[in-house]
């Protein structure tokens, strides 16, 4: 009989904990996610993907008052959303606040919550998180036309 891949438990609402679920018996793990820095500690795991890879849901910190929506990987650890989106060019969050996330898709890109938007009324969301891959040849790229740059500006110089 197989198992599914991860069950999540909030303990009192508190604390989010990852509790893995192989396919044979006996060999069960267990990870805390933990929080985010500089808030109560407070966690709520709402959503995991498919593998057991990533998770979302909500934590306080110390810029959020009320809440703020997070993703946990196990290379990567506890990040704010928010951050992580503006992190890689999302320039369209200003004056919104997420709140929490609720829900990921299969494969841990696509996920969906809710905050609020300049006008301080509740409204959902959806943000795309690009593959890792994606990220480390977006960085290359941008390095290498910096760099580029860089020579360009020297020859025109010389």
């Amino acid at each position: 009989m197989r198992l599914r891949n991860l069950t999540l438990l909030s303990l009192a609402g508190l604390v989010a904990f990852a509790f893995a679920t192989p396919a044979r018996a006996g060999s069960f793990s267990f990870t805390r996610l933990g929080d985010l820095p500089g808030g109560d500690i407070y966690c709520v795991a709402n959503g995991v993907s498919a593998d057991g890879s990533v998770v979302v849901g909500n934590s306080h910190s110390a810029s959020s008052g009320i809440g703020e929506a997070f993703r946990w990987t196990s290379g990567g650890g506890m990040v704010s959303l928010r951050d992580l989106l503006v992190n890689h060019g999302v320039s369209n969050l200003t004056g919104c606040k997420l709140v929490a996330a609720t829900g990921i898709s299969a494969d841990g890109r696509t996920i969906v919550g809710y905050g609020t938007n300049p006008d301080g009324n509740t409204e959902a969301w959806i943000a795309t998180v690009p593959e890792p891959a994606t990220i480390t040849l977006a960085a290359t790229g941008l390095a290498c036309a910096c760099v580029i740059a860089a020579r360009r500006r020297r020859r025109q110089h010389v």
